[in-house]
């Protein structure tokens, strides 16, 4: 349980609003309630039309009082939410008069975090509320209200319990090594084993396509100079932000804009093109298109010569190890070449004419091949953040060591002790009190 004092915040976002809202939690919430509205009692669950005063007895505001009595309420404690006027001024008296009556300013993510601590939601779901709240598409916004519902959740318990009498078979045998215990059937064993690294993994798959919904993808456009990256960049966003002209080198810094395919955000970064220069000006364009790449997650490679097609690195640059690279035929308007997208062996090329293909339509098919179809079809996927997908590989890492294991039992138990403490830390089961306030300190204040 969590430290029985009572805390306050404005759960609305600051500034001027129709209405604002205060919200209460802790063993003197309803107290602190009645004091401020001059009331006897507080109905449960009752929406009550109330004025709200200061120590003076002079009225501060009117309007709606909520009362939600431990343990049925969104933290867990007892909690009074209190619907007033927007003001700055109005919500700043209502906050100074808690604090009078013995309230402590929450700190950001406070009210989740009791709602963690006292049982009410597992970490998984805690973290999913701060990705709800931040969703920057719609899909991202159900995918992370199926997380906060505890989908992800049941997939994880369900996993964490197979793993627990997987444990309980193995340690059974340590403990009673000197009696009559069946020894284990390695077989079976390791089919049921594999059966939940296979479970897991799938969960990883979505988890990692959950990242992909709510952080958006990094696109880099590059290429040699004056091949139509600008116009590539202006068709997918729909506007004209970069400008074209006929003039190689025109494009001298990165720009940035971001458009959204498929119900998924992506940030998309036109570059500098890239050659020999001795111009400083744009050596700097180029080495600054050079730096972009480094954190691209889709790379464009733009070329209007079929012969270059094949081989981007003649112009010295570096792709991550992870990003995806799409070769992009441009201008085939000039070659005769039919515009389409094809993808073999892993590799995907695109042939179009930026110019008169309105919708860039292969272009965007590939770019969303290249997501994955998860990401495409967001049934079952999961929201997830770096810290999650770390500890669900480090689960996998220690089951993938425990098939390597099933003649040495105590190495065994080992692994399947490192697993199951890794699903933990995911759901919150094993959770150091540091760790939980870096992760809460990423919420806003009265969430």
């Amino acid at each position: 349980m969590y430290p029985s004092d009572t805390i306050v915040a404005t759960s609305t976002a600051q500034g001027k609003a129709g209405i604002g809202v205060l919200r209460l939690s802790g063993p003197i919430a309803a107290k602190i309630g009645m004091c401020l509205s001059r009331r006897k009692e507080l109905k449960t669950r009752v929406a009550t039309s109330s004025s709200f005063y200061d120590q003076k007895g002079v009225k501060i505001d009117n309007g709606i009082l909520i009362f939600f009595k431990h343990p049925s309420s969104y933290t867990g404690e007892d909690v009074v939410e209190i619907q007033g006027h927007g003001g700055v001024i109005v919500q700043k008296l209502l906050l100074s008069r808690c604090a009078e009556l013995g309230a402590r300013l929450a700190e950001p993510g406070e009210f989740t975090k009791r709602a963690f601590l006292n049982g009410k939601i597992d970490l998984l779901q805690a973290e999913n509320v701060q990705q709800l709240i931040s969703a920057s598409t719609e899909r991202a916004a159900r995918s992370a209200m199926r997380s906060l519902e505890g989908e992800g959740s049941t997939q994880l318990r369900g996993i964490s319990e197979r793993l627990t009498s997987l444990r309980a078979e193995v340690e059974a045998r340590i403990d009673f090594s000197d009696e009559e215990v069946d020894p284990i059937d390695e077989e079976i064993f390791l089919s049921r084993l594999e059966g939940v690294a296979n479970d897991l993994n799938i969960i990883h798959k979505n988890m990692e396509q959950g990242v992909i919904l709510q952080k958006g993808v990094k696109v880099v456009l590059f290429g040699p100079p004056n091949v139509g990256k600008s116009t590539i960049f202006n068709k997918l966003l729909q506007k004209e932000s970069a400008l074209v002209t006929d003039i190689a080198g025109t494009t001298r810094d990165a720009l940035i804009g971001q458009f959204e395919l498929g119900g998924v955000r992506f940030e998309i970064v036109d570059t500098a093109g890239v050659r020999d220069s001795n111009a400083v000006i744009e050596k700097l364009g180029i080495d600054k298109t050079k730096q972009e790449l480094s954190s691209a997650n889709i790379a464009l490679y733009i070329t209007d010569n079929q012969k270059h097609l094949s081989n981007y690195q003649r112009l010295g640059v570096e792709l991550p190890d992870d990003a995806k690279l799409i070769k992009v035929l441009n201008k085939t308007d000039l070659s005769g070449i039919d515009s389409c997208f094809s993808s073999h062996n892993g590799e995907s090329v695109v042939s179009m004419s930026a110019l008169y293909d309105a919708n860039l339509a292969p272009l965007k098919k590939a770019i969303f091949a290249t997501i994955g179809e998860k990401a495409a079809d967001e049934e079952g996927v999961l929201m997830a953040n770096g810290r999650q997908i770390q500890a669900i590989k480090d689960c996998l890492l220690a089951l993938k060591k425990a098939q390597l294991e099933l003649e040495r039992l105590e190495l065994l138990a080992e692994e399947l002790r490192a697993a199951s403490n890794s699903l933990g830390i995911v759901t919150g089961e094993v959770a150091a009190d540091d760790i939980l306030g870096v992760i809460f300190a990423e919420f806003c204040i009265g969430k």
